[in-house]
């Protein structure tokens, strides 16, 4: 840094560190959507009687972008992992991430549970896996 700073100075190079835009703060993970966003749509949907499915078709989304919208709020605590993974499946899942020490990836997890879970089932049981264990 030294050299470059030097270097800077001897041929009057002036910083141009003002024009950087500044970083994005991250968001914290869970905290709660905002109540006009698109995944609280999807949850006053579900909340309303609609399935996943039902809800990706009326929104022209993919049935994937529900399930994350979803997750959200089972991270929150905002939606119960009940309505969504059934209890011997959930079992399942915690009992894996903590064998595995995998709570980030759902394809880990998928790899070892098989086609009998879905991506959205794992991404909700680690959502509900790592509220739980904060």
């Amino acid at each position: 840094l030294k050299v470059i700073e030097q270097y800077a100075r001897e041929h009057n190079l002036q910083s141009k560190m003002h024009f950087k835009k500044p970083k994005r703060e991250k968001k914290e993970r869970a905290s709660k959507p905002a109540a006009g966003s698109t995944m609280q749509v999807s949850l006053n949907m579900f909340n309303d009687g609609l399935s996943i499915p039902e809800i990706a078709v009326q929104r022209s989304l993919a049935t994937s972008t529900i399930e994350t919208h979803l997750a959200a709020f089972v991270a929150t605590g905002d939606l119960p992992i009940e309505k969504l993974v059934p209890k011997d499946k959930l079992e399942q899942i915690v009992k894996t991430i903590k064998v595995t020490g995998q709570a980030t990836a759902s394809k880990p997890i998928r790899d070892i549970l098989g086609e009998d879970y879905s991506y959205g089932e794992i991404r909700m049981g680690l959502e509900y896996y790592r509220r739980e264990n904060k």
